[in-house]
């Protein structure tokens, strides 16, 4: 999960909307919600779940040469091009600097831990908040 703090919401109805987060490195993570309750001001502690652009694995595995750990906001408010490390498998965890998220099952072979990597989000979701009062 991720500590993050509500700087914006923007409702499309009474239910679902796009809520814009700050991260403790004060950069801006924009995912869409869906059922959950933000407070502009409020710290929560976020889980996110996304829908991925197909990558060949040589993508994900080449494409990071930088070695970079960040996400650049892509076509859309809630895309996403991600760089970061692998930090576990079994679900396959990444962490992209600005966020940590379960990209899956993309291998059983721990050789990927530590490995560098590419990854392209089409649309960052919540999935689960718990809010914390005294973060921020």
């Amino acid at each position: 999960m991720n500590k993050l703090f509500v700087i914006e919401i923007v409702k499309s109805d009474n239910y679902e909307g796009i809520v814009k987060f700050s991260n403790s490195r004060g950069n801006s993570i924009y995912a869409n919600f869906w059922g959950q309750d933000f407070e502009i001001g409020k710290s929560y502690m976020v889980e996110f779940s996304h829908l991925e652009y197909s990558l060949r694995w040589e993508e994900v595995f080449s494409e990071n040469i930088n070695k970079q750990c960040k996400i650049d906001q892509a076509e859309n408010q809630t895309a996403y091009n991600c760089y970061g490390i692998i930090e576990s498998i079994n679900p396959t965890v990444a962490d992209f600097g600005d966020l940590k998220l379960s990209i899956g099952e993309l291998s059983n072979d721990q050789k990927i831990v530590d490995e560098f990597i590419y990854w392209k989000i089409f649309r960052l979701d919540v999935f689960q908040i718990l809010e914390l009062n005294d973060l921020h």
